[in-house]
């Protein structure tokens, strides 16, 4: 498992109030994701786990703000998104008992059933493995699938991008996880 820092900032995507690991598991990541569970990540993999807002976009704090988040380095890293129930409820909880709410360990036996939980797909580096944690750790152009979890821990293939930039990365993460422009 990676080592825990306490950061206020990381150039990708995310506010961090903290960082912390994520459960392993055994299941491979395989071509066919309709056969992956995203949340057992395989054990040669590192995770780190976070709370904080969507960045890089050019849209309001209320809409980017109190997302979860778990970025999977490995032969093929993800980044898992997740969302609260709506997003009244998680402006009426606020980022204090959100975050409680996302890092309760006890979530991990209902795999977060009240979260939506979104799937994003690309190649990233370990920011641990670099010399500067902080600098990007995503070569553009990148390709980048979405998926969006469908039941317990089933996930759906939604779309596919040539994200040519850190931003249009971050609005196209905006656009699936509010399912803006779904075709």
């Amino acid at each position: 498992m990676g080592k825990h820092h306490q950061l206020p900032f990381i150039i990708c995507c995310s506010l961090l109030i903290g960082w912390h690991g994520f459960v392993y598991g055994q299941t491979p990541i395989t071509k066919d994701t309709s056969l992956v569970d995203f949340f057992k990540i395989p054990i040669e993999c590192l995770s780190d786990e976070y709370y904080g807002r969507l960045q890089g976009t050019k849209h309001a704090n209320d809409s980017t703000g109190y997302l979860g988040r778990v970025d999977v380095y490995c032969k093929i890293s993800y980044e898992i998104i997740f969302l609260y129930k709506d997003i009244n409820t998680r402006l009426a909880l606020g980022d204090d008992a959100l975050s409680k709410i996302f890092f309760d360990k006890q979530l991990g036996k209902d795999i977060y059933s009240d979260f939506t939980c979104y799937t994003f797909i690309y190649p990233q580096r370990n920011p641990e493995t670099q010399d500067d944690i902080h600098d990007m750790n995503i070569d553009f152009p990148v390709n980048v699938t979405a998926y969006k979890r469908v039941g317990k821990n089933t996930w759906k293939y939604l779309s596919k991008i040539r994200a040519k930039t850190h931003h249009e990365l971050c609005e196209f993460k905006f656009n699936t996880i509010y399912e803006i422009n779904k075709k």
